[in-house]
Formats: structure tokens, C-alpha cells, sequence
């Protein structure tokens, strides 16, 4: 890559993961806010995390951590997703 000079540009790519690793954090926080609204085993995560006294966003947290080892435990086991606790 040259820049207006005509000298080789140097690409920071550190940044560019950076950047990676926010668009993944973001996709992952939307999608437990949906998982906490339509599926009530999350929605129970949550609720006990704001109960005991966490904030939205702690909460949300929380529920990211245990959807991402549920996403690992559908992918390991290959098998659809059931929902632990009905509602």
C-alpha cells in the first residue's frame, strides 16, 4: 500500500483486531439481550443476577459467559439446542 508520497504505508493490524474483537463483543452482547427477552433459561440468569443486586449490564455479562459455553456445548456435542428450564 503506498500512501500520498509514494512511500509503503505500514498497517497497523493490532488495530484492526482490535476492532474484530469489539464487532464480536457487540454481535454477542445483541444477542443476549434477545436470548434474555425470548428464552427463559437465560431470562432466569439474568433475573437471579439483577436480584442480586448486579447491574443491566453485569447481568447481561453473566448471561453472555454461560451463552457462550452453551454455544460450546451444542457445537461439541452436535445436537440442537433445548432449553434446560421450560417456560
Amino acid at each position: 500500500m503506498r500512501s500520498a508520497k509514494g512511500e509503503t504505508a505500514i498497517l497497523n493490524l493490532g488495530f484492526r483486531n482490535a476492532n474484530l474483537k469489539t464487532a464480536n463483543s457487540h454481535s454477542s452482547y445483541l444477542a443476549c439481550q434477545g436470548a434474555v427477552r425470548n428464552d427463559g433459561y437465560f431470562k432466569s440468569i439474568f433475573q437471579r443476577h439483577r436480584d442480586n443486586g448486579k447491574s443491566y449490564k453485569e447481568a447481561i455479562v453473566a448471561v453472555m459467559n454461560r451463552f457462550i459455553h452453551v454455544l460450546y456445548a451444542i457445537w461439541r456435542d452436535n445436537r440442537p439446542y433445548s432449553p434446560l428450564t421450560p417456560t
